[in-house]
């Protein structure tokens, strides 16, 4: 839906919509795992791979934990931490390779 006055009067109140009726609402209860996704190039190529990895697929660049840090940073500052982290894409020996990166959330109560 394309950003027009009329669309954005749509959600001046967050508790009723337009037409008066009651908002859908989900509780918020604290955060109790974030993904975080480490890549696209993968030394395989799996037909059902939601995002396409692949040898030569290169469009999402390897996640670094300096990359991580802030929102770690971010979830302990708002008293979120700890929390239960999990890592997704490219291939299990890549992310072998890679845990030693890994340590410093995993050392701070973070399960990963």
């Amino acid at each position: 839906m394309a950003y027009t006055p009329d669309t954005a009067q749509k959600f001046d109140d967050p508790h009723l919509t337009a037409s008066g009726e009651t908002r859908a609402r989900v509780r918020y209860d604290g955060t109790k795992t974030i993904w975080f996704n480490t890549g696209t190039l993968c030394n395989i190529e799996c037909v059902n791979c939601y995002i396409e990895s692949s040898p030569e697929n290169d469009r999402l660049v390897y996640l670094t934990l300096a990359d991580v840090v802030p929102y770690l940073d971010e979830l302990e500052a708002a008293g979120e931490a700890p929390i239960e982290i999990g890592f997704t894409g490219v291939s299990r020996l890549w992310r072998r390779k890679s845990c030693r990166s890994w340590k410093r959330p995993c050392r701070e109560g973070m399960r990963c």
